[in-house]
């Protein structure tokens, strides 16, 4: 984690430009309010190279926006590797998921690392390591999301 203010972040940001000018990589910046932490002459003149695209919550206003919501819920799913979980087993869980989340991606993976964990955890007791509707209730109510 950069800290972009004051003396500190003008010494980051500089270094960032170096790397970009002599590396010819694209970077990707990406943080929450990441514009309003940028606002100092070096943040500006790194700014200028960049393109800014702004990112919203997910809605599920539509099929397809709802669909583009599972696929990413069900990809995040085939990165946990749970033992005993079957591929697109999020999948169900998908609109309560973004219920949960308000559409967060943040606030996503929050939720389903501690489903996860719940997931391990309960698995001497149920024999499986898979999320439940009930490891994601019981996420819920403690106020990840």
């Amino acid at each position: 984690m950069l800290k972009l203010d004051g003396k500190t972040g003008d010494d980051a940001i500089n270094s960032l430009k170096t790397i970009m000018n002599d590396s010819g990589a694209i970077c990707v910046f990406a943080g929450v309010e990441l514009l309003e932490g940028l606002s100092s002459r070096p943040a500006e003149q790194i700014m200028a190279r960049c393109q800014v695209t702004q990112m919203r919550p997910f809605v599920g206003s539509d099929d397809t926006s709802r669909g583009h919501w599972a696929a990413l819920v069900n990809s995040l799913g085939q990165t946990m590797q749970l033992l005993d979980a079957e591929p697109d087993h999020l999948a169900p869980f998908a609109d309560v998921l973004l219920t949960m989340t308000g559409g967060k991606i943040g606030d996503l993976r929050s939720v389903l690392s501690l489903a996860m964990a719940g997931a391990i955890a309960d698995r001497e007791d149920t024999g499986t390591e898979v999320i439940t509707q009930e490891h994601l209730v019981g996420v819920g109510q403690i106020g990840v999301a």
